[in-house]
């Protein structure tokens, strides 16, 4: 998934529930998530929607980085599998990797 513009806080709430309503449908649990969003959902909504989902984050700011670290460990505490890359690589590697472990 690839998100990038200038999209609102609702457009982005129903891209996250379409899909992941869609990936109930398909049983897939793991995401690579590579996104440059004007505005992102509440951290505690989004563990809410995404929970059981496996989702790989690139982060292209390197100035917001230690933020959204932080974030994933707050959803992590509340029952998202994920993690905080810097490179596309690395990301598809780590999904790919806890494919095979998980």
């Amino acid at each position: 998934m690839r998100s990038r513009g200038q999209e609102s806080y609702e457009d982005v709430h129903r891209f996250w529930e379409k899909l992941l309503l869609e990936s109930e449908f398909k049983d897939m649990k793991r995401f690579l998530v590579v996104a440059e969003p004007v505005r992102s959902l509440n951290l505690y909504e989004a563990a809410g929607m995404a929970r059981g989902k496996v989702i790989a984050n690139v982060d292209p700011y390197e100035k917001e980085f230690d933020k959204v670290v932080a974030g994933a460990k707050i959803i992590t505490n509340r029952g998202v599998d994920n993690k905080v890359f810097n490179s596309e690589k690395d990301a598809a590697d780590w999904l790919l990797e806890y494919a095979d472990v998980g």
